[in-house]
């Protein structure tokens, strides 16, 4: 090859013999032909104005030589990089299905563990007022406050972490996908919670100033539910209760759309992996 008749030592030693020899040559020829040393010089620059541009010429042939050499080992070991690569791929691919399956298995399990949530007992609902029905996602705490109940944690803390732990060993498509996820179930909860939140914070502030000196032990240690509530304010704690159940029931859809959305996206990505494994 070319590089290495550029680079190896026989060419390092060739080099360095031309050098003085040259020198040697033109020594010989003023001895041997008696030539005066003064009329070199036209010689010298005839050869040198005429020899010049050709070497200069074959210096940049050589220059593109190297670089298209240089070239072809850098295709030769980003092909190499490629295959080894997909290679890798392909090894992993099992792996990767089997962690995506799972996640898929969670989220069917959690999905199941909503539609429950959404079920309602038929003469329950006919019954009794919306403000007497139960909450499923969120509640109430003794002072007025606004809670979540174990199993939105559940649904959305304890089952995200859950399908985290697998899709994280997929691939990056995967973990967009599960990001987007978790992003929606934020936006939920803090758009479902911000509908009701401020309207119990309100009631449960009014009562704490309405009976700081009839109540004063109730109101700083509490519970605020111990004191008798008269008929306007229980008015406006079953409305307030009854527009908390309406977002505990929208929450519920919501929650059932986004976990919906995101096992669809995995199983169009474990079809393409199964695919590939093919």
């Amino acid at each position: 090859m070319f590089d290495k008749f550029l680079f190896n030592k026989r060419t390092l030693y060739l080099s360095l013999i031309l050098v003085p020899l040259s020198l040697i040559i033109g020594i010989g020829i003023i001895k041997k032909w008696g030539i005066n040393f003064a009329d070199l010089g036209p010689y010298g620059d005839f050869l040198a104005g005429t020899t010049v541009p050709i070497l200069t010429f074959i210096s940049f042939l050589a220059l593109v030589m190297t670089l298209n050499l240089q070239k072809e080992q850098i295709d030769n070991q980003r092909k190499e990089f490629k295959e080894n690569r997909d290679q890798i791929y392909q090894s992993s691919l099992p792996e990767r299905i089997i962690n995506l399956e799972e996640s898929i298995d969670i989220l069917r399990e959690t999905i199941k563990e909503i539609e429950l949530l959404s079920r309602e007992d038929f003469l329950d609902h006919l019954t009794k007022s919306p403000h007497e029905r139960e909450l499923k996602l969120f509640g109430l705490s003794e002072n007025y406050v606004l809670k979540e109940t174990d199993n939105f944690k559940k649904i959305t803390i304890s089952t995200s972490k859950k399908v985290r732990k697998h899709v994280v060993r997929v691939n990056t498509e995967t973990y967009k996908a599960f990001i987007k996820f978790k992003n929606d179930i934020f936006s939920i909860n803090f758009n479902q919670k911000r509908k009701i939140d401020s309207d119990f914070t309100a009631f449960y502030q009014k009562r704490m100033e309405l009976y700081m000196d009839s109540y004063p032990l109730l109101v700083i240690s509490g519970p605020l539910s111990e004191i008798p509530l008269t008929d306007d304010e229980n008015r406006e704690l079953n409305k307030l209760k009854s527009q908390l159940y309406r977002v505990d029931q929208e929450c519920i859809q919501l929650l059932s759309n986004a976990y919906s959305e995101l096992t669809i996206k995995l199983n169009n990505i474990l079809e393409k992996l199964i695919n590939d494994l093919k």
